[in-house]
This record gives C-alpha cells, structure tokens and sequence, in this order.
C-alpha cells in the first residue's frame, strides 16, 4: 500500500529525515556517545487539543510517562490573559524526603518551526509542578501558535540530582569498607570506598582512570562529575553481583553501565528489561534503542500486534527521535499491515 492516512505522522516524519540525513551523511570518526547520551535526560512531547476552551485558571495536563524512576506530565493553563506552562513530577506523597533537581526547556511549537521557550533550573520538593505562569500571552498563541485549536508543546528534561526515590540499599560502599579498599571516588557529596582492580576488571573506563597513565590515575580520591549518586550506588551493587536491578533503578544503573562500558552490568539490564520488567513497550523500545539492547528490541516489537499497541507506541505527541532507524521502521510497516 503506497499511502496511508492512518499512519502516524511521527513515524513518516522519522523515516523522511533519516532518508535526507543518509543520502548526504559521510562517515565521522566523531565518538558514538554525545553529552547528552551519557546524561540523564528525556523528552515529553505533547499535542493539546481545543486549547481555545480551556478554562480560566484549570490545569490541563497530558498522560503521565515514567523517566527514570519518576513520572512526569506537562501542564498548561489559561490564566490572567496568559498561557502557564508547567512541568510535573508526580511522586508519591508518601515519599516526604524526595528531591529531584533539574534544568528543563519549556517550548511551545508553532508553524513553520516557529518556537517560544523558557529555561528553568529548579528542584521539585514538595511541590509538583514547576514553571512559568506568564508563559506566552494567550492573544500571541493564539495567533501564532495554535494549529486547527492544537498546541504542540515540548518539555526537554535533564536531571541532575535525586534522593529519596529509590529502593532500598543492599550493601555499603562507605567509609566501613576503607580497610578493603584502595581509592575513594567522589560522586557530589558522597564517597565509595572501592578497589581499583575490581573496578578495572569490570569497566574499561575505570581501567583507563583508575590503572592507566592519564593524570590524576594513581590518587587515592578520585572525583566523578556530571552522575547521580544514588545511580552510581546502585551501579555498584550491580558489578559486586547484587540483584539491584528492577524498575525503579533499571534507566540509571544502564545510563552508567554504558558511560562506563561496563558490559556486565549492561547484559544485567538487558535480561531483567526482557525477563522480569513490567515497563510498557514504549519505554522498553526506547531503552533498546538508546543501549543498543538488540534481544530486547526484537522481543518487544515482537509483542507489537494490534494498532493499539502501535498507538501506544507511537502518536503525534511521541518524540520519535526516541527509537533508532530499524525500530522506526519495523513500527512504520506494523503500522502499514494493519490497514
């Protein structure tokens, strides 16, 4: 079938760029991983409809999605000739101690590639949204931005710091662990007493910095930048062989196995993402897309049978930058033999 109506535009939009980048792209010795692969970081996107009767002062607010152990929604309102513009954390009320700091653009998207954006950098406590009540002026979206009473709107989130959200520790890398230990790494504020070449053996970053000729690799305190220590914990009991991995760590302990390339604790995630976890096949596609997870890949798009699973995949709202090419393909063809 040559054309389909039906198909998700996300998806055809994928395809179109990745035709253009290919026919023009060269080979690059530029490494694989950018910053921002190596960072705790995600998009939300959403398309909100009728925004012209949105009610004065009412939040309007997307589907929760889960990123890295917490969920998060956009929230809009019409308040005071304004348009509001929130970001939302949604963690339990029952978690009184958990902080999540983090820098987020809050952009409104228009036609032609016409944008408008904010910049904040703030840290979610005991309130849940955070953001800006003088957004847009609602005259301004409404001539500029909105497209058939549709607003597409996009929330790029990078999380620096969280305490209070995960599971329980199993085993301690603190100061108690000093007599076994010949380094200390430094992650903010907190402090992992380790060996080196137990750290060598299972990550060839840690060889290289911590047995390796590069400056600093003989120090007994070594710092970490730019990693959440509660991660890094985590990571740790995963390479001393503990079972640390469920769904609350799995993003962040695979965020850190593949900074660090530390294949043992990514086969890890892999097998409990395919075996054991109850993730929804949106984010188990965008995890395998993003570590490479090809078992998990396959087994999931596997799973993918009706247009509804196709839907809740893949939508006008979905950031579809989030899946690799094949992925994006293999979903643009499920898509086409439904019809």
């Amino acid at each position: 079938m040559s054309n389909n109506n039906n198909e998700p535009k996300s998806l055809k939009r994928r395809m179109e760029t990745d035709e253009q980048e290919n026919s023009s792209s060269k080979k690059s010795d530029i490494p694989r991983k950018s910053l921002l692969e190596s960072e705790k970081t995600f998009v939300v996107r959403h398309v909100f409809k009728d925004v012209s009767e949105f009610e004065e002062g009412i939040i309007n607010s997307n589907k929760e999605e889960g990123h890295f152990n917490v969920p998060w929604s956009i929230g809009l309102k019409r308040k005071d000739g304004h348009l509001g513009y929130y970001i939302n954390c949604h963690q339990s009320s029952n978690l009184k101690q958990f902080c999540v700091e983090v820098n987020a653009n809050l952009i409104a998207i228009g036609p032609a590639g016409k944008m408008h954006n904010r910049v904040l950098h703030n840290t979610f406590r005991a309130r849940s949204s955070l953001g800006f009540g003088n957004f847009l002026e609602w005259e301004t979206l409404v001539t500029d931005f909105l497209v058939n009473d549709s607003l597409t709107v996009e929330a790029q989130v990078r999380i620096i710091e969280t305490s209070g959200l995960g599971k329980e520790k199993i085993r301690s890398f603190d100061e108690t662990q000093q007599a076994v230990s010949d380094v200390m790494l430094v992650v903010r504020s907190s402090e992992f007493y380790v060996s080196r070449l137990f750290l060598a053996a299972q990550s060839t970053f840690f060889k290289a910095q911590l047995l390796g000729n590069c400056s600093g690799s003989n120090d007994p305190k070594v710092p970490l930048n730019g990693i959440d220590p509660f991660d890094f914990h985590y990571f740790l009991e995963v390479l001393h062989g503990e079972s640390a991995i469920d769904d609350s760590t799995v993003e962040g302990v695979a965020l850190l196995a593949d900074m660090y390339d530390a294949q043992t604790a990514m086969r890890r995630c892999e097998e409990f993402l395919v075996e054991k976890s109850k993730k929804s096949l949106k984010k188990k596609l965008q995890m395998a897309s993003r570590y490479r997870f090809e078992n998990l890949k396959q087994q999931t798009l596997e799973k993918v049978q009706t247009t509804r699973d196709i839907r809740s995949i893949v939508s006008d709202s979905t950031n579809i930058n989030d899946f690799d090419q094949s992925t994006t393909l293999e979903l643009l063809k499920k898509s086409v033999s439904q019809f």
